[in-house]
């Protein structure tokens, strides 16, 4: 750059601070009135509240066997998932709907949340109101453990249609063994093990499709007591410095761009 340029740039930066000093006033009265402008925005803004609800998990390790972290970590997110599964906000979109909570056009799936704390799901809803998000917490609550539950039953049967399968396979190997088999299962012919493990084993896979992850030894416990709903949402500090940094940047422009009179001295550098 050329030193008369650097000069001139030298110029009208100083001409501007000087200008901003002068009308210091204007960056006062214009972050003022941007922030309480801001603060209005917000104050009229609407209000989301959140109620919560705890279901607890408990395992028996004599039926899952030890469990690895990486076990319990699939375990627990498939949990989880079950709380967000279709069946389960399908059915809550309907009772809220019932209850006039919700209209026919909402997308309850965006005001819910499921997550994990240690052995447990914590449901969160939220709402506009806190009665509403106290009730559509409950709702959901109710249907995921009726859900959960559900599948720790189809958890069970899976285990024990496998332990069928197991012994039915065990005799079917040893019919194909010169040595003596157990009575039980010389009573069984060749035609009838095998069918009954193509039945046994077209049940097991509708069982353990139905226990949709929960592994067999784990249960739940009722959806804890519903707390009174917070509000956590709240626009009213962020619109508040939104509209003051709004109004200085105001004032920096209009100092900047020459809209106002400069300073004597500014004229003088010029």
């Amino acid at each position: 750059m050329a030193p008369s340029e650097m000069n001139e740039t030298e110029v009208k930066t100083r001409s501007t601070l000087i200008t901003a000093i002068k009308w210091w006033w204007l960056f006062v009265v214009l972050g003022l009135a941007g922030g309480v402008m801001g603060y209005c925005l917000g104050w009229f803004s609407p209000r989301v509240y959140e109620a919560k609800s705890v279901i607890g998990v408990s395992v028996d390790l004599t039926e899952t066997g030890d469990l690895s972290d990486t076990d319990e970590d699939r375990l627990m997110q498939n949990i989880v998932g079950n709380c967000l599964s279709l069946e389960v906000l399908e059915e809550t979109t309907k009772t809220a709907i019932e209850q006039g909570l919700v209209n026919q056009n909402s997308d309850l799936a965006a005001d819910l949340w499921a997550e994990r704390f240690q052995y447990a799901v914590t449901l969160r809803a939220r709402a506009d109101s806190p009665q509403k998000a106290e009730k559509l917490v409950d709702i959901w609550s109710q249907n995921a453990y009726q859900y959960l539950t559900d599948s720790a039953a189809h958890a069970v049967q899976a285990a024990q249609i496998q332990k069928a399968v197991d012994d039915l396979t065990s005799c079917f190997q040893q019919s194909a063994l010169v040595s003596p088999v157990s009575t039980a299962c010389d009573s069984l012919s060749l035609d009838d093990k095998l069918e009954q493990i193509d039945a046994l084993s077209t049940a097991l896979a509708e069982a353990t499709t139905a226990a949709r992850g929960v592994a067999p030894g784990m249960s739940f416990l009722s959806p804890s007591p519903i707390a009174k709903a917070q509000q956590v949402s709240s626009s009213l500090g962020v619109l508040t410095l939104a509209g003051s940094l709004l109004g200085l940047l105001l004032a920096y422009c209009l100092v900047s761009l020459g809209w106002l009179p400069p300073s004597s001295e500014g004229d003088r550098a010029a």
